[in-house]
């Protein structure tokens, strides 16, 4: 390896907010792999980086249209970048840049580039613009995965606002309730999101345990706006799949865990 890469890595190696694996990417050394390889490409290159990159494009066959289809990707599996990539002319640029987040924007809204003041809670102030209505989740046209499925937890975050809210009364402690769910799914949510989404400089409180007592007993969850939601997130993923890889590949592909691949059987016997 030459000096200066390797110079470039094992600087980003020691900065462990960069390079450590996190969440499902911890379980094989692949995906360990596959961690620092997109985090290290989302880093900012000079100016004479993005030249000589966008002269390898050039020469090589199909370059920038394979690089346009992995850009492509990555921002509807995701969201779309919240830096340049190669394509723009000017400004910060990385080979593959992070993606953009409702959470990231609104710590740059709020923030810029002042630091953030200490005890401030990013999730409690996620919560208070989705109920104020000045942060609105639904989906755009440009919209990733990640922005679909935190529009589909807004519902318990945001419960009066759902169609079916006139037909509700809900508890004090069930809204707190919800509000606990709505934190602890959308940093589940973001895990599976950690390598692509950009870096916020603020953090997140989990979710609260405490018990429940809904009265009077319900046979079905009331919200159902949140699992007609989640289910248009899994139509959107699905076509995107079905674009990138064709909808006879899915038939082959095998849900990672923690253990390896799963078999195919135990795919169609899950729930």
């Amino acid at each position: 390896m030459e000096p200066a890469v390797r110079g470039v890595v094992d600087d980003f190696l020691r900065d462990a907010l960069r390079s450590k694996p996190l969440g499902f990417y911890t379980w094989t050394p692949a995906l360990q792999a596959a961690f620092r390889q997109d985090r290290l490409l989302q880093g900012m290159l000079p100016p004479e980086a993005v030249t000589a990159l966008a002269r390898a494009l050039d020469r090589t066959e199909g370059g920038w249209l394979s690089y346009d289809a992995c850009l492509r990707l990555t921002g509807r599996l995701t969201n779309p970048a919240a830096r340049g990539s190669l394509r723009e002319a000017n400004g910060p640029r990385a080979f593959f840049p992070p993606s953009r987040s409702h959470e990231g924007d609104l710590v740059e809204r709020l923030f810029g580039d002042r630091p953030v003041p200490t005890g401030f809670d990013l999730m409690t102030e996620l919560i208070h613009c989705i109920r104020d209505g000045s942060l609105r989740l639904e989906p755009g046209a440009e919209s990733g995965w990640y922005d679909h499925q935190t529009w589909s937890l807004e519902p318990l975050a945001s419960p009066d606002r759902v169609p079916e809210a006139t037909h509700l009364q809900l508890g004090d402690r069930y809204r707190r309730h919800l509000e606990d769910l709505f934190r602890g799914a959308l940093a589940l949510t973001r895990e599976t999101h950690v390598k692509g989404v950009a870096l916020s400089a603020a953090g997140c409180i989990g979710p609260r345990t405490q018990p429940i007592w809904v009265n009077p007993n319900l046979s079905v969850e009331p919200l159902s706006s949140l699992y007609a939601r989640r289910a248009a997130c899994y139509r959107f993923v699905r076509s995107v799949l079905e674009e990138a890889f064709g909808s006879e590949a899915l038939h082959k592909m095998h849900r990672l865990t923690a253990e390896g691949r799963a078999s195919l059987a135990s795919r169609r016997n899950s729930p």
